[in-house]
């Protein structure tokens, strides 16, 4: 470790230049078991939903962050690295970061969910883009589904974009991942009911479903919409009615109103 005094200030230095594959390729990120996280905020959730932060780089003219919370104060005592402020704003993925942590991954087996016999998920199939897959994950954790399943993985959820725009859900609200047949099986395994979102010819109003737990919200790609093996085993198929020539929503926008119209039918 190092102080504020004599921080870190070459590109060249190999802690930063770790830092700086992991952040921005997610080979380095799978090859090596870590990613990168920004801001207080989400660094505060990340230790709250059990993840361990191996390293922390701040800039040294941020020493003071007004940091209230007990575990990371005692986190940042041993674990920090002090960057140069022109460092710092090369090697942030987001505008004005003053703090950084290098934080190990989780594993994000579906078994996770083995016990939730009566839970409601939301699942979602080869979505591309992570800001899409930070933001439905966002809207699952702050609505408050037991879990978010990623099937047919296309993106990575430690993406920078993907903690940015799920505003440090993506820690707290439990993921798992796997194939669309490791996926099946599982759902078979505590027959789960699969309410997909789909434009289809027996796609009912979005109001008329019945959300029998244990349910799944199931959403597809952002061109493509659901593959035609995952459509076929949906138990329930919905849309939402739409006007004036347009044809679908973003994706989660329209996952949000279909896990709101679940809560909904749950209360009744």
């Amino acid at each position: 470790m190092n102080s504020p005094d004599q921080p870190l200030s070459s590109l060249q230095n190999d802690r930063i230049k770790q830092l700086i594959k992991i952040q921005q390729r997610a080979r380095s990120r799978k090859q090596t078991g870590l990613f990168c996280i920004e801001g207080v905020r989400e660094i505060e959730r990340a230790l709250a939903g059990g993840y361990r932060v191996e390293q922390y780089f701040r800039s040294s003219d941020s020493v003071d962050l007004g940091i209230e919370n007990l575990q990371l104060k005692a986190d940042l005592e041993e674990k920090t690295y002090w960057v140069a402020p022109k460092i710092m704003e090369q090697i942030s993925y987001r505008e004005s970061s003053n703090i950084i942590a290098l934080t190990e991954q989780k594993s994000h087996n579906l078994e996770l969910f083995k016990d939730l016999s009566s839970g409601l998920f939301l699942v979602v199939e080869s979505i591309e883009k992570p800001g899409n897959l930070g933001a439905l994950l966002r809207t699952a954790g702050g609505i408050g589904l037991d879990g978010v399943c990623i099937v047919n993985r296309q993106t990575d959820i430690y993406h920078p974009n993907c903690i940015r725009n799920s505003m440090g859900a993506v820690f707290q609200i439990p993921v798992g991942i796997g194939s669309l047949e490791e996926f099946l099986s599982f759902g078979k395994s505590i027959d789960l009911q699969l309410i997909g979102a789909a434009l289809s010819p027996k796609a009912v109003h979005l109001n008329q479903v019945k959300f029998n737990r244990p349910a799944a919200i199931v959403v597809g790609n952002e061109a493509q919409g659901l593959s035609p093996e995952l459509l076929a085993q949906c138990h329930q198929v919905a849309q939402i009615p739409m006007f004036n020539h347009i044809d679908s929503l973003n994706v989660s926008v329209a996952a949000g109103m279909f896990m709101y119209q679940a809560l909904q039918d749950s209360s009744h």
